[in-house]
């Protein structure tokens, strides 16, 4: 039609220190960011900030690859953290601290919840579910 402009949604990819940011066309999201440091099983892994618009729950998703010992496993941690008015300005770093404390247990998956104590004291993520990680077998 004369007159009518179409617009197609874009995305951008940023590489900041923290990991990777995604523009959607109206938001970011936080996406396969390797952890800075490994769980105390050595394995490595990366987290992604799973969500819909708004100002909902959050489900922080972890994926970890096989070690020596165990294979690969992910586990997932539900939570609100739009109350707490640091994560409202800092949400890549709310997740990169999250990884931080997940990677203080034996496996990235191994905490039942996950609390930034620090800036954001009484919005929890709790775990919904884990997979993988079993003992090789020789």
């Amino acid at each position: 039609m004369a007159g009518e402009i179409r617009m197609k949604r874009a995305m951008v990819l940023i590489v900041t220190g923290l990991g990777l940011l995604v523009w959607g066309g109206s938001s970011w999201a936080i996406d396969n960011v390797p952890f800075d440091k490994a769980p105390r099983d050595g394995a490595n892994c990366v987290y992604t900030e799973k969500r819909k618009s708004g100002s909902g729950p959050r489900t922080l998703l972890i994926q970890c690859g096989a070690t020596e010992t165990k294979t690969a496993y992910e586990c997932a941690y539900k939570g609100n953290p739009h109350g707490c008015r640091w994560y409202n300005k800092n949400q890549a770093r709310f997740y990169n601290d999250l990884s931080k404390i997940a990677a203080r247990y034996k496996t990235a998956c191994s905490a039942r919840n996950l609390e930034h104590r620090k800036k954001c004291s009484g919005y929890v993520f709790n775990r919904t579910y884990v997979k993988g990680g079993k003992k090789k077998r020789k």
